[in-house]
């Protein structure tokens, strides 16, 4: 038995070796040269695709149809120079009716501020005067000092309210601009 256990053994182990070399890869032939210093010239003629990094977007304040680019590839670009034309869209009569109405509305917005502006200016003229009137009275000692302070204070917050008032009217026509 152990004769027979050993040949069984050493068919197998021949067996393995001669699957092992029937399954090896094939030796691939290769180019060979010997080793130099010099410069290294790869060339490759390929066809291909460019991709920017620094990516500048153009975009207009409203929508529209573009006409026609002003500019050729590589072209130089100044700052706030047209570089394309475009034509709006025609608006339907509810948009018309909704600008119409946006206009008018910051119109009769900037008007009312305009007016309080008058009315405040007037305000403060005439407290002007009346401090001027009281200062000459206090100093008489026909009025009080509380009477003629009251009256430098009712100026000098009237002159504050003028300057918020001229910022108010500012900010009206501003809207009727961008309306």
């Amino acid at each position: 038995m152990r004769t027979g256990a050993v040949i069984f053994a050493g068919a197998g182990v021949v067996l393995a070796g001669l699957l092992a070399l029937a399954l090896r890869p094939a030796p691939i032939r290769v180019e060979t040269a010997v080793v130099q210093i010099g410069p290294l010239q790869v060339t490759t003629e390929e066809q291909g695709e460019t991709r920017t990094r620094n990516r500048l977007v153009v975009a207009a304040p409203g929508s529209g149809r573009l006409l026609r680019v002003l500019l050729r590839d590589g072209d130089t670009v100044a700052e706030n120079q047209a570089v394309a034309t475009r034509a709006p869209v025609p608006l339907s009569a509810r948009e018309r009716d909704e600008l119409t109405a946006r206009v008018a509305s910051a119109e009769a917005t900037q008007r009312s501020a305009e007016a309080q502006l008058s009315h405040v200016i007037e305000d403060l003229a005439q407290a002007q005067r009346e401090s001027a009137r009281l200062a000459e009275l206090f100093s008489r000692a026909l009025v009080s000092r509380q009477q003629f302070e009251q009256a430098q204070n009712s100026a000098v917050t009237l002159e504050q309210e003028v300057a918020a008032f001229r910022y108010r009217a500012k900010s009206a026509e501003a809207d009727v601009r961008g309306a």
